[in-house]
């Protein structure tokens, strides 16, 4: 059973879509650029907006892998290959071009591996059910690319091959010691412990995105405060905040956008968790993590120094976006933005409060399970996610490999976001997405359930024990 689009999927799409005719920026860029060399992302004015991009309009890391639409194929031109030359087929959501984080590492693969060509399929709406109903009818496909919300489904459906002998034997030229441990679980069952196939390593990850607080410069300046450095405090957040909100401007200090995704870093940040460490049981309803709603929904219900919750959606939505709201939570795929926004802007280390805590994302591949050609498919895949290929990806994308990060990370951006995403990258900081999944009680309608929240309808103290338990009832069943 498949799960609606999330938020997070959505927003990358609209960068996808909108940004199609623009050149590429900093972090796994998902917009379809016309120059093969990534451009600096202004650090200021560009084009007028004409889209706030919320929770409902919107991104992150993901695929079109939940979208409830019928699955397109777009398939590049059939390539003359000679003689000798092996095609691998790479499956993903993004259209083919050569500054995609998906595909951008084609032609130096290629130009290192002559025998082996890489053939593109794009696969937009419904990713998920779709590449599953393809495995069963066919082997043409050898690489699957996934992303947090959609590998789980490919895991549970037996469809990736396990490269634990592969790694064993790759293991001194792969340098996965230099990756995060969170980027490599999520393909295990630390990450989903109901995996009938047992322990392994399923797939490996090959870009990564990280998340940070992102500021409008000018706005914070005309308030009479600056970026923060790294500790800044929730007192401080709360103190500019209040300073930055002059509501007969329609200007606030935050923009809350109602999305789990961020609020998850909120609850790190107090010392809790949305699960237990097995990732068998929900933890949202215990004290760190409703103190920290509680926080939050003081500050946008009673203080009133979020943006409306009521305002940030509909025909002329504000926010962070439209140069209405101070600070936004957000990943490093935020630059993509910035190339409309009409305002310089910064970035900053999350707040703490308790603990240090931000969340990271991670796209890789899984090879077919039942792909003729694995040994070829393990070739390309070791190869991207081996030193050469996070090289390749490396000066504009953040890869999971950290050696290479201080290398050669984020060479083409601009030097704040350099300065700042390199090294968090693989901070201890950095906590991996929470994944479970039962229908009528994913993640996605957990955030449903919570919007009731910010319009004052109901405490945090009140609906989050609730919710764990109806949650955690739901979890305690098989899968269906």
């Amino acid at each position: 059973m498949l799960r609606k689009l999330s938020p997070r999927l959505a927003l990358l799409i609209a960068i996808s879509l909108l940004l199609a005719a623009c050149g590429g920026t900093s972090a796994p860029n998902t917009s379809i650029p016309t120059d093969t060399v990534p451009p600096v992302a202004p650090e200021a004015t560009g084009t007028t907006a004409t889209t706030e991009i919320t929770a409902t309009t919107a991104p992150t890391v993901a695929a079109m892998a939940n979208t409830p639409v019928i699955g397109t194929v777009t398939v590049g031109p059939t390539p003359v290959v000679p003689a000798g030359v092996t095609t691998i087929k790479v499956v993903d959501w993004v259209p083919e071009n050569t500054s995609s984080w998906a595909n951008r590492w084609y032609k130096p693969f290629e130009d290192a591996n002559p025998d082996i060509k890489i053939v593109h399929e794009q696969i937009t709406g419904n990713y998920i059910e779709t590449v599953l109903t393809r495995l069963t009818g066919s082997n043409d496909i050898d690489l699957i690319f996934v992303a947090p919300d959609s590998v789980g489904s490919f895991l549970r459906a037996g469809a990736a091959l396990d490269l634990s002998p592969n790694i064993a034997k790759d293991k001194a030229t792969l340098q996965l010691d230099k990756f995060p441990q969170w980027t490599l679980d999520d393909y295990t069952t630390v990450r989903y412990p109901e995996l009938k196939v047992g322990p392994g390593q399923y797939g490996l990850p090959v870009v990564e995105f990280v998340w940070e607080m992102w500021h409008n410069a000018d706005m914070e300046k005309a308030a009479g405060i600056s970026t923060p450095q790294r500790g800044w405090t929730w007192d401080d957040f709360v103190s500019m905040s209040k300073k930055l909100t002059d509501p007969s401007k329609r200007q606030y200090g935050y923009q809350n956008q109602a999305w789990l995704l961020p609020l998850w870093t909120w609850v790190w940040q107090n010392g809790g968790d949305a699960m237990t460490p097995d990732a068998k049981t929900l933890t949202f309803g215990e004290q760190p993590s409703v103190d920290a709603f509680t926080f939050l929904q003081n500050l946008q219900v009673n203080d009133k120094v979020f943006v409306p919750i009521d305002q940030t959606t509909g025909a002329n939505p504000i926010g962070f976006d439209s140069g209405a709201a101070g600070m936004i939570t957000r990943g490093n795929w935020n630059l993509d933005l910035s190339r409309d926004w009409k305002f310089k802007w910064d970035l900053s280390y999350p707040p703490k409060n308790k603990a240090e805590g931000t969340l990271g994302e991670e796209l890789g591949m899984i090879i077919n399970k039942n792909s003729p050609k694995k040994d070829a498919a393990w070739r390309v895949l070791s190869w991207v996610a081996g030193p050469d290929g996070q090289r390749a990806l490396a000066p504009t994308d953040v890869v999971p490999n950290t050696a290479v990060m201080r290398e050669v990370g984020l060479q083409a951006v601009p030097e704040n976001v350099r300065n700042l995403v390199v090294p968090l990258s693989g901070d201890p900081m950095v906590h991996s997405s929470p994944q479970w999944f039962r229908p009528k009680y994913t993640s996605n309608d957990l955030n449903d359930r919570l919007a009731v929240l910010w319009t004052g309808e109901k405490k945090a103290a009140d609906l989050l024990p609730a919710l764990e338990k109806e949650f955690n009832d739901a979890l305690a069943k098989p899968l269906p």
